[in-house]
């Protein structure tokens, strides 16, 4: 009830006076009920209204993420970062996307990004991380940086997992299994984690 009472109202503000705002947040709650379309019909209608609302920019890259269009979801987040570069969810969503299309030299420079305005973000730290221990010479730099997400998130359990696996590839069987039970007496029903 609630839900379309304001649903009704921001269409009704939207008759009245096109308010980019009332697009944007119409949006959310599309986004938030899984009407993907609807949702991308409204952040374009806000962005036309505003082109610099980095929050637009960001929420369509994600629905464009979700659907697998990776190069549309790169443009939007980098709209979004150049529009708010103090932002630090920008940057991630942004190398997150990159990795997706197999961009992962360039996801590592946004990561790094994202640890310059907020260096104690473990999603970027988690993020820089598991594509670092998946490059041959950087395995060694990528444990390191997790090592000080678990510094920040002790019992994050994505991040014992991404420590045992960086562990394992240098060889440190015992250390990885250690790590690897720890993540897994966290997250026992996480499919990445039990994996």
């Amino acid at each position: 009830p609630q839900l379309k009472a304001a649903i009704a109202e921001y269409k009704r503000e939207i008759r009245l006076s096109n308010y980019y705002k009332a697009h944007y947040n119409l949006g959310v709650i599309y986004e938030e009920r899984g009407r993907h379309q609807a949702a991308m019909d409204e952040y374009k209608a806000a962005i036309r209204l505003h082109p610099t609302l980095a929050d637009a920019h960001n929420n369509l890259g994600r629905i464009y993420s979700r659907r697998g269009q990776y190069d549309k979801a790169i443009k939007e987040y980098l709209r979004a970062a150049r529009l708010d570069r103090r932002e630090p969810l920008y940057p991630i969503n942004l190398g997150i996307a990159l990795v997706k299309s197999g961009e992962r030299r360039r996801a590592i420079r946004h990561f790094r990004r994202a640890l310059r305005l907020d260096p104690k973000n473990v999603d970027a730290m988690v993020n820089l991380g598991f594509v670092l221990i998946d490059r041959p010479g950087s395995i060694s730099e990528g444990i390191e940086v997790l090592k000080k997400a678990l510094r920040v998130l002790p019992r994050g359990p994505f991040v014992l997992a991404g420590l045992a696996i960086g562990y394992l590839r240098l060889g440190k069987v015992a250390l990885a299994k250690r790590l690897a039970r720890r993540a897994v007496r966290l997250a026992p029903k996480d499919a990445f984690v039990t994996k």
